[in-house]
């Protein structure tokens, strides 16, 4: 996996070892008509590391110097990034929103007023658990924000946005093995997908799959599926029949902002026109088609 590092993207670089010490520049003074009046303009700068993350547990200790400073914690940046806001100033809380793809909006997810009484050099202990369906935030041990939201594979930044200064130290990541759940047309023709492409791909890439008729249990089988596609990091789903339990999962997994691989075969003329707009890989069912597909 390699050591965990961080790189400066914006600003000055503070970094020691997995701490990172937020000390923006004085504000300049100026004099208007004899009175002195200080500069407002908020420091900003960015943080960037090099461990992948899409799920798992995020953990570190934040000292505050005073509460001029809101610093969030970035996660899936690029298509949907979701934003974990720590705010200090006025009333101090948590949220957690994501920012659409095209409008650049920030849609709010869930927000708390914080059950603790921030105190200057007061230490706190910070963890973050992120699951394929919901994120969940603590302050020391209680949680204080949960909300539902689906993460992209990034590597995590920490954005600071203030006048005071703000020290994060012990950053630890702990990744959770990505689950994929392939939805497909339980059928011969379909297998040889299913078992000598799909599996051993995802076994090399240390990803968990798991499809409808391997789940055992005794609650309703869709029931079964809908769970399995809100925790699984992404779906595969294979298109070349019109299947309707296939299409009907899939709606799914976009209704609910799922990463999503489509796999079709090449004797298919033409796709659905609600998905023909989303790139997908096209196979040919020969040796050269499953060499094709394992390379995409």
């Amino acid at each position: 996996m390699g050591e965990q590092k961080w790189i400066n993207l914006k600003g000055f670089d503070k970094i020691e070892g997995n701490t990172i010490d937020y000390c923006p520049p004085a504000q300049s003074v100026s004099k208007e008509g004899g009175e002195e009046s200080q500069n407002q303009t908020l420091h900003y700068e960015t943080y960037k590391t090099n461990r992948e993350f899409i799920t798992g547990k995020f953990t570190f200790k934040v000292n505050l110097n005073d509460f001029g400073t809101t610093f969030s914690l970035v996660l899936g940046q690029g298509t949907s990034p979701v934003y974990i806001t720590f705010t200090t100033v006025d009333i101090p809380k948590v949220t957690i929103q994501w920012q659409h793809n095209y409008t650049k909006a920030f849609i709010p997810v869930a927000s708390s007023v914080t059950q603790f009484s921030f105190k200057k050099d007061q230490e706190l202990q910070v963890s973050i658990e992120a699951n394929a369906d919901s994120t969940k935030v603590f302050i020391e041990g209680m949680e204080i924000v949960s909300g539902q939201v689906a993460l992209y594979k990034s590597y995590p930044e920490i954005v600071f946005h203030g006048n005071s200064s703000v020290s994060i130290r012990d950053i630890n990541i702990t990744p959770n093995k990505p689950k994929a759940f392939v939805v497909m047309e339980f059928s011969p023709k379909y297998e040889s997908v299913y078992r000598d492409v799909i599996l051993p791909i995802c076994a090399e890439l240390q990803i968990e799959v798991i499809r409808a008729d391997e789940i055992s249990s005794n609650t309703p089988i869709i029931a079964d599926i809908i769970e399995n596609i809100r925790k699984s990091s992404l779906l595969i789903a294979e298109i070349s029949p019109d299947n309707p339990n296939v299409f009907y999962e899939l709606g799914y997994a976009h209704a609910i902002n799922k990463q999503v691989i489509l796999l079709c075969s090449d004797a298919r003329e033409k796709l659905p026109f609600d998905i023909s707009g989303i790139r997908t890989i096209m196979y040919s069912d020969s040796i050269s088609g499953k060499t094709y597909l394992e390379k995409n």
